[in-house]
């Protein structure tokens, strides 16, 4: 989801006119031409119209995430989201299987090592890694 849609999204969800959504920060034609995928707009600017509407960021960064971040960092996301349930669930076979997807499908050393402690924790063979750890 793009900045713009997911502007207009919060706007439907918020009950707002798209003049009364840009009021006071932006144009209402330069706000149509946001959500319409037509102009980008400033950090400044998305800051300030989500905070005059009490719009989490957090929440609305989550919504867009999948458009603006790098596919490589979505994936690692998504496998240490995998390795995180497999460990609050204590599933030694999801975990053994998602370790091998994250060495399989990413380079990130840090997120291979936590998968690797992850699985030593669960199996109790934390004395069988090295003394890298």
């Amino acid at each position: 989801m793009t900045i713009g849609e997911a502007l207009k999204e919060e706007q439907k969800r918020l009950g707002l006119t798209s003049e009364a959504m840009a009021a006071g920060v932006i144009t209402k034609g330069t706000y149509s031409k946001v959500v319409n995928g037509k102009l980008r707009l400033s950090s400044d600017l998305l800051v300030e119209i989500l905070f005059k509407h009490n719009i989490d960021i957090s929440d609305f960064f989550e919504m867009i995430k999948s458009t603006y971040m790098p596919k490589e960092k979505l994936i690692e996301e998504k496998l240490f989201s995998e390795m995180q349930q497999a460990l609050n669930n204590h599933e030694v076979e999801k975990a053994e299987e998602c370790l091998t997807k994250i060495k399989n499908q990413t380079s990130n050393k840090y997120l291979q090592q936590r998968a690797e402690i992850t699985v030593a924790y669960l199996t109790n063979s934390t004395d069988k890694l090295s003394k890298n750890f």
